[in-house]
């Protein structure tokens, strides 16, 4: 303890108050930047250039939503794939503490656009929303969020079976009882949509391998042909 003079006194920091401080504080995501695209962007309006774009997409976002892009690109860089068309699509790094004011459209050098937010996935990827398979959250359709213990529209944390006497009303079990079964959003069957052996995650996993070694192979082919030799037939001189 620190005395300072007769009225003030203070705890010094020390490792166990601050390791009770961290244990007791609620975690928070840093915030991240998310790539939005903006669809029927008249090529009269923006700069030809990457760069110059950037910085009229930057002033422009500035001055009619008030943040700070990350950056703006051409969804097609070429300048040939841009030759002779009268609007384009661009690509806007933003907050993404800002998506639900740029989409699905978003006021754009005084006109609304239609815009998205740009995601990446692959066939094996699992939606944690509707429980899919073949996109994230960020691509979902889904109204509402599908429970991947029983198919119903609530999210896992707040699946519990009804039946207050089963283990399943205090904690998640699939199929803990009769009164809640299980069924999974991906198959339709009785287990979860976890569950590693779910028929439909081994099949779209079995058919992202079979994808996957055919282009091995098609690859492998094209490059043993570009270094085979090719003889030339000589004839009598």
């Amino acid at each position: 303890m620190l005395t300072l003079g007769n009225d003030y006194r203070c705890l010094l920091p020390n490792d166990l108050t601050i390791g009770l401080l961290h244990k007791y504080l609620p975690f928070k995501r840093a915030p991240m930047d998310v790539d939005v695209i903006i669809h029927g962007v008249s090529l009269t309006a923006i700069p030809n250039n990457t760069k110059d774009l950037e910085e009229e997409v930057r002033k422009a976002f500035r001055v009619t939503h008030r943040f700070e892009i990350a950056g703006a690109k051409f969804l097609k860089p070429n300048k040939e794939d841009r030759k002779d068309k009268k609007a384009t699509s661009i690509i806007v790094r933003i907050p993404e503490t800002e998506i639900d004011n740029v989409t699905p459209s978003v006021l754009f050098m005084g006109k609304f656009k239609t815009s998205a937010v740009m995601w990446q996935a692959s066939a094996t990827t699992q939606c944690h929303k509707c429980w899919k398979f073949g996109h994230p959250i960020a691509g979902c359709k889904a109204q509402s969020d599908i429970c991947p213990v029983c198919s119903k529209a609530h999210t896992q944390k707040e699946h519990k079976c009804h039946q207050t006497s089963c283990k399943g009303h205090r904690r998640i079990i699939p199929n803990c009882c009769l009164m809640t079964p299980a069924k999974c959003p991906a198959c339709g069957e009785a287990h979860s949509a976890l569950d590693p052996t779910c028929p439909e995650k081994l099949r779209v996993k079995e058919a992202a391998k079979e994808k996957y070694d055919l282009r091995m192979a098609a690859l492998a082919k094209s490059n043993h042909a570009a270094q085979t030799p090719h003889h030339q037939a000589v004839g009598p001189v």
